[in-house]
């Protein structure tokens, strides 16, 4: 190499080191005019003559870059960085940037690797990250209503935190997921790769349901409330209705024990003749004697009544029972008409049935049973083809639904790019990393040939 394409210049700036700490590096403009003070500025050249000195004075590495800075032959390297402007030093992110960088963003340098990056890969990159955060944020509104009514129980502010932090959660696994699809080009496994992506599809595909869901949650709650009002009064009327039914039918184990001591005392009482002097113990047993068929029995206690007057009295009180019943199922379904609201009725009509399921305001006191209310809603509804009735949370679920697929697909087709696979390419790496070692050599090289 011809080292006198290096010498110093008259009045040519050159640049001396003061310090061998990268932090702590002062570059100093001067003049050949010796008469001048010299004005000492960060990151100044001075006017002065290099001398191999200077170069040992430098950290190994900024010597290499000053030796490709002023090789001829990398001239094109140093007119590609040109082009990227002056590079300013970032500044430490605070604890709340941290936390959306890991925990919510997908961020674009971690989608590709370091062995070799075109501007297409890294700007590639950049709309990946975006799409994925786009339908992240989708999901993350969507999703919320769910877990905050799953755990309203708990009381708002532990809702809110509980949303919160499951949100985050799955965020961060499904950026995990994104993530590691591209990474696995490290160490390129179809079958890994093909096991990530169908994770990430699955996790995407809950989320849209559940975003579906989480919106006829939020956008439907009063109805919900309602519906499950309307099956407790169904319970509860159906109860009422097998209530009457069994003073109807008469299936008491009093009633049937009377009864058939009652039939059979009288199936024996017409086998025997009236000459048989058991006839009449057996009649006044089962009915009474012959001087009491004009008496009220109606004062007398059930024990002393005769067996078959026991039977009659216990048939008149379930015949009575039974129209009570029946007037009250009655009198029930005429309020339910007139009320007109089976949340009201139930207050009105079965108050400690109200009370175990609701609250004073008329919410279900289970958040729990309100999903399951909500998620039997809208798939019930979905599939029934009642698409009206869902309008919103169908919306919000075709939108998750088109984001997600779009993420995904692009996700995979951008892993598979070949200048991605390259980025991860480890033996790439090895021989960048040769090369500048050779570049490192060739300028020790040159500084030993000018001592």
């Amino acid at each position: 190499m011809d080292n006198e394409q290096f010498a110093p210049k008259e009045n040519e700036e050159i640049i001396i080191v003061e310090s061998a700490d990268l932090e702590d590096i002062d570059i100093v403009k001067s003049s050949t005019n010796k008469n001048e003070a010299p004005e000492t500025k960060p990151l100044e050249v001075v006017n002065q003559e290099e001398t191999e000195e200077n170069i040992k004075e430098l950290p190994d590495y900024i010597a290499l870059i000053k030796w490709i800075e002023t090789n001829p032959r990398y001239a094109h390297l140093v007119a590609m960085v040109d082009k990227e402007g002056e590079i300013k030093p970032s500044q430490p992110d605070n604890l709340f940037v941290k936390i959306i960088k890991n925990y919510l963003l997908s961020i674009p340098t971690e989608y590709y690797g370091k062995s070799y990056v075109t501007d297409k890969v890294r700007d590639d990159a950049v709309v990946v990250s975006r799409l994925i955060n786009a339908s992240n944020l989708i999901d993350f509104v969507g999703n919320s209503p769910l877990w905050f009514f799953a755990f309203k129980s708990l009381g708002s502010g532990w809702a809110f935190f509980i949303t919160i932090v499951m949100n985050i959660i799955i965020l961060k696994f499904s950026n995990d997921l994104s993530t590691k699809i591209n990474t696995s080009n490290k160490n390129y496994h179809l079958v890994k790769k093909a096991g990530l992506f169908s994770g990430l599809v699955i996790l995407n595909v809950i989320q849209s349901v559940a975003s579906g869901i989480g919106v006829e949650l939020f956008n439907n709650q009063s109805k919900l409330t309602e519906v499950k009002a309307q099956e407790i009064v169904e319970k509860q009327m159906i109860i009422e209705q097998e209530n009457m039914e069994v003073f109807k039918n008469a299936t008491s184990p009093q009633y049937v024990a009377v009864k058939e001591r009652c039939e059979k005392g009288q199936e024996e009482l017409n086998s025997l003749p009236h000459s048989n002097p058991r006839w009449y113990s057996l009649y006044a047993e089962m009915h009474g004697t012959w001087q009491e068929h004009t008496q009220d029995w109606d004062n007398v206690p059930m024990e002393q009544l005769p067996v078959c007057r026991q039977l009659v009295r216990l048939q008149n009180e379930l015949f009575v029972n039974y129209e009570n019943a029946q007037n009250n199922f009655n009198n029930l379904l005429i309020a339910r008409n007139d009320v007109g609201n089976d949340l009201l009725f139930l207050d009105s009509s079965f108050p400690n049935v109200y009370q175990s399921h609701f609250t004073p305001e008329g919410e279900l006191k289970s958040s729990l049973e309100l999903v399951t209310l909500a998620t039997n809603s809208f798939l019930t509804k979905l599939f029934d083809g009642k698409l009206g009735a869902i309008a919103l949370p169908l919306f919000i679920l075709s939108f998750s639904v088109i984001s997600s697929f779009v993420s995904c697909i692009i996700t995979w087709n951008y892993s598979e790019d070949e200048y991605v696979k390259l980025s991860w390419d480890e033996e790439l790496k090895q021989k960048r990393d040769l090369w500048l070692e050779a570049q490192w050599r060739n300028l020790i090289n040159d500084t030993q040939q000018n001592q």
